[in-house]
């Protein structure tokens, strides 16, 4: 992976094809200031959607509200959200919830392929 990497960059002189993970991150949040602080403000710091405090074009909702089916992905090492808080969400809804646990990070454990080595199921 790295040779052929190095070959292509310095001895051919082109440059690297961007992977998923590179674009993925090269983007940018892409909110207004004003809406990203109060973004996480009220979701990470204070947990309104938790405890029913959470407002949506004027109406509080909280998790509890939401009826339709969740898909909950969790990463083993997220730095940002912790899997474990993730899994959480169980017992703020009564609906129908399936989480997956898998391997990686923030980024490279949602954007890696199923079947990746390593990668795992957990319910």
């Amino acid at each position: 992976m790295i040779y052929s990497r190095n070959v292509q960059r310095y001895f051919l002189g082109r440059d690297d094809l961007p992977t998923d993970l590179r674009v993925w991150n090269a983007d940018s949040t892409q909110m207004p200031a004003r809406m990203h602080s109060e973004y996480l403000r009220g979701l990470f710091l204070e947990n309104q959607l938790t405890a029913r405090r959470f407002a949506v074009e004027g109406r509080v909702i909280a998790l509890k509200d939401i009826s339709a089916p969740l898909f909950v992905v969790g990463t083993e090492t997220d730095h940002i959200a912790p899997w474990r808080s993730v899994y959480k969400t169980r017992l703020f809804t009564d609906c129908d919830l399936t989480f997956v646990l898998t391997k990686g990070g923030h980024s490279g454990g949602i954007l890696s392929e199923p079947g990746h080595k390593g990668r795992h199921n957990r319910i």
